[in-house]
């Protein structure tokens, strides 16, 4: 009817006006970042206190970093993922292997629209979704990638490389028999394994320099301690596959699980408390969320492929 028609009018001109907001937002985070430089900062080189702190800071979060190790996208007052890579702001990280020339990693926290249907004996079928590890090596062709996270007991079941979370719980790679196989006996839930597809590469320069830990010094991820890693990937195991309808809770739990990996609540309140985009009442924090949001509707929700 009438009525209907007109809230229909209303809902799309509020989602347009909201677009256009979020564009003009970012027109401006873009040309503050690149095109705007404060008078007293043109002759000289400068150096923020806070950058120095992040740096002290990183170094001693380095020698923690080995493959298996979890990571979260920085918690700097100005993401460094607002205005490229967007997937990444608010990140969680498995680094999967360190060679001499590239760190390998695999985003978890991004549900995409397609899902691997397990088939149990008892007739059951379990969907899991595939989740987007980075854009690297994601085509139909690549291997999926299973991960159990959990109890240490089930991951001695499944064999095969282990990290240590706390004293009790791990997180693992693990093929699909061994999830069909755990899944029949009981042993473990199915939000308990993960499913990735993609993953992402840090290259190295010269005498192993750069790689995830270049990207840590320089502010961009940080470390999550061992104790924290089931209660993080357990945000994550609640996602769905996306829709429409699933978007905003998956989003949700995305924030969960980074804020959960914090070193401490300090840290969930500097970047609450961030400063505003340019001629706004926005904070460049909640713009960061904005734009990780729009990248989930856009690559993830509309199937466009993502490009560097």
């Amino acid at each position: 009817n009438s009525d209907d028609q007109v809230e229909d009018d209303d809902s799309r001109e509020q989602e347009r006006q909201a677009v256009s907001e979020f564009q003009d937002l970012m027109l401006k985070a873009w040309a503050n970042k690149f095109l705007m430089v404060p008078q007293d900062e043109k002759d000289e080189t400068y150096v923020e206190d806070t950058d120095i702190y992040q740096a002290i800071r990183a170094s001693g979060q380095t020698s923690q970093i080995q493959t298996g190790s979890l990571l979260r996208g920085s918690s700097q007052e100005e993401s460094p993922f607002l205005l490229q890579d967007q997937f990444l702001h608010k990140s969680i990280m498995l680094l999967l292997q360190e060679t001499d020339d590239v760190s390998i990693g695999v985003a978890l926290h991004l549900p995409c629209s397609d899902a691997r249907e397990v088939d149990l004996s008892n007739g059951t079928k379990v969907m899991f979704p595939i989740r987007y590890g980075g854009l690297d090596g994601r085509s139909d062709e690549d291997p999926l990638l299973w991960f159990y996270y959990g109890p240490r007991k089930v991951g001695q079941i499944l064999g095969g490389a282990q990290n240590g979370g706390d004293a009790g719980c791990i997180i693992q790679t693990c093929s699909y028999e061994q999830v069909v196989d755990c899944l029949e006996k009981g042993v473990a839930a199915p939000q308990d394994f993960l499913l990735v597809q993609g993953f992402c590469l840090w290259h190295k320069g010269e005498e192993g320099s750069g790689g995830i830990k270049g990207e840590v010094i320089g502010g961009k991820f940080e470390t999550i301690s061992s104790d924290k890693i089931v209660k993080v990937l357990s945000h994550l195991g609640r996602q769905k596959l996306i829709t429409e309808e699933s978007l905003h809770d998956n989003f949700s739990s995305i924030q969960s699980a980074w804020e959960e990996g914090s070193g401490s609540q300090l840290d969930v309140d500097a970047v609450e408390k961030g400063r505003c985009v340019f001629d706004s009442e926005t904070a460049v924090t909640k713009l960061s969320d904005e734009a990780l949001l729009t990248w989930m509707k856009i690559f993830l929700l509309g199937n466009a492929e993502y490009y560097r």
